[in-house]
């Protein structure tokens, strides 16, 4: 799995509400064992702040998601599902959410 990869979510409750995980790891970082990740949320379950520069939209496999980015997290590698989709053509948008969470921007 490499930066930007989206994967399933196998630890996704029974309710469906964050089906992916969008990796964030650089790939030159070199820690095998674990992903910085961002869990990509159910619209209707995400905070009514879904869809600003903080929290991008992305449709992934006809479902509706909202990059959930203040519940950014590391996680073992042997918790993220198969690779899905890419977000390389959102990386913009992707980095300035990370920026607006950090107050880089």
């Amino acid at each position: 799995m490499r930066f930007l990869d989206i994967c399933r979510n196998p630890h996704s409750l029974p309710s469906g509400s964050t089906p992916y995980l969008l990796i964030v790891q650089g790939d030159y970082v070199s820690v095998k064992s674990t992903r910085v990740v961002v869990p990509l949320m159910m619209l209707d379950a995400a905070s009514p702040i879904a869809g600003g520069g903080l929290m991008p939209l992305f449709n992934i496999e006809n479902h509706d998601v909202a990059m959930v980015t203040p519940e950014i997290a590391g996680i073992p590698v042997q918790d993220i599902g198969p690779v899905v989709a890419s977000a390389q053509d959102r990386h913009h948008e992707v980095r300035r959410a990370l920026d607006i969470l950090t107050g880089d921007l």
